[in-house]
């Protein structure tokens, strides 16, 4: 079984261990994996402009084999 739980720091609890435990009675080793949903800007609008220097420092990045 595989499931994704979306909820905010705020709301983890002490009994939502005791939930996920449920979810899972049967598997002998579960995997958590633990990161924030925020999209980095990668959603906003941009011109062409913006997004053909985006592609071309991408390229570059590529071609110079960096991850900047």
């Amino acid at each position: 079984m595989e499931t994704i739980i979306r909820i905010k720091p705020s709301e983890l609890k002490p009994d939502f261990i005791d939930k996920v435990k449920a979810l899972f009675t049967n598997d002998k080793t579960i995997e958590i994996s633990i990161s924030s949903v925020s999209d980095y800007g990668l959603t906003k609008k941009e011109g062409r402009k913006g997004y053909e220097d985006r592609v071309n420092k991408a390229i570059e990045n590529l071609d110079v084999n960096t991850n900047s």
